[in-house]
């Protein structure tokens, strides 16, 4: 192992990966980014009722799964969050109805949007006022 001279920084073994999803971010619309989201509360929302004990592990390991995806496959849209609910053995048509029923027109990404509209509530609550994502836990 490779000693560390005197004010030599360790190398950070995370540093790629940081650059590819940061690399990746850049390309995705601000469409797939919001739908992600959405998706992403769906999930917290539908394991919160089914066992709130398991909501933040089943939540965790989504989001490590998909960081990994993004930083190798590096992707970020539907396809890649439907192998991250497989993987957990999640239905993804329950998360996508989810998403598309969280419109109050559902299916119509034009119209309002309940989680969006609760998250907004909860920031002004919060006296939060730049906030650039959803909130998954308060």
């Amino acid at each position: 192992m490779e000693e560390l001279n005197e004010g030599a920084e360790a190398a950070n073994p995370f540093e790629d990966r940081y650059e590819r999803i940061q690399e990746v971010a850049r390309t995705v619309a601000y469409h797939e980014l919001l739908m992600e989201s959405l998706r992403e509360k769906c999930l917290y929302e539908k394991v919160a009722k089914e066992d709130d004990t398991q909501v933040y592990k089943t939540w965790y390991n989504f989001m490590v799964y998909m960081q990994t995806q993004i930083a190798f496959r590096q992707e970020l849209n539907k396809e890649a969050s439907d192998r991250g609910f497989e993987f957990l053995d999640i239905d993804a048509e329950e998360i996508e109805k989810c998403v598309n029923n969280s419109f109050d027109i559902a299916g119509d990404y034009q119209s309002d949007n309940r989680i969006l509209r609760e998250d907004r509530a909860w920031q002004n609550l919060q006296q939060i006022h730049t906030h650039p994502a959803i909130s998954i836990n308060n």
